[in-house]
C-alpha cells in the first residue's frame, strides 16, 4: 500500500509539473479566449509573429483553446474527447481522470506561445510556458511541449507522458 501512495504522490508531482507553465512578458501580442469556464491569457512571443502568423489553420487555434479550457477547468471528459484516437482506446476513463484532476489549486496567468513547428505532414509541435499562481502565492513557470496530430480532417492533442501513460 505504501508503494502505491508514493506512485501517486510522485504522479500527482509529474500532473504539477506538466501542468505549471509560465511566460516572461516579452510578448508581441496579446489574446484573449473565453468560455463560462475558464479565461486564457495567450500571449506570443516576440519571434512567433503574432496570432495571425502562429497558426496554420483556425481549426487548430479553435480546438487548441477548447482543449485548455477543458483542462484548466478539470473536465477531464471533454478533455478526453480530443485526446488522439488511439490513446482513447488505448486508456481507461479512470486513469485518464487521475491524470488531469490531481490535487492542482493553481491559477493559469499567462501562456506564452513561443514556437511552432511540424515535425511530420500532420504533426506539429507548439512550444510554451505557462504562468501559475500556486496556492500558496507563489509564481512558477514551467515550459512544455505540446504535440497535436490531424486525422481525418480533425485536430487532436497527443499525450506524451512515459510516466503516467508508459504503454501509449
Amino acid at each position: 500500500m505504501k508503494k502505491i501512495s508514493n506512485i501517486l504522490r510522485t504522479g500527482h508531482l509529474v500532473l504539477l509539473l506538466s501542468l505549471i507553465i509560465c511566460g516572461v512578458g516579452l510578448a508581441a501580442e496579446v489574446e484573449k479566449g473565453t468560455t463560462d469556464q475558464t479565461e486564457i491569457n495567450m500571449v506570443y512571443g516576440p519571434e512567433t509573429n503574432g496570432p495571425e502568423h502562429f497558426w496554420p489553420d483556425s481549426s487548430l487555434k479553435e480546438i487548441f483553446l477548447i482543449y485548455w479550457k477543458a483542462r484548466l477547468s478539470r473536465d477531464w471528459q471533454e478533455a478526453r474527447k480530443i485526446e488522439a484516437p488511439y490513446f482513447q482506446e488505448m486508456t481507461r476513463p479512470g486513469r485518464y481522470r487521475l491524470y488531469m484532476t490531481g490535487p492542482k489549486k493553481d491559477e493559469l496567468i499567462e501562456m506564452l506561445l513561443l514556437q511552432f513547428s511540424w515535425e511530420e505532414k500532420n504533426l506539429c509541435k507548439i512550444g510554451m510556458e505557462l504562468k501559475f499562481r500556486l496556492a500558496n502565492g507563489r509564481m512558477e513557470k514551467v515550459y512544455l511541449d505540446e504535440w497535436w496530430v490531424k486525422a481525418g480532417g480533425e485536430w487532436y492533442h497527443v499525450v506524451r507522458d512515459d510516466f503516467f501513460f508508459p504503454e501509449v
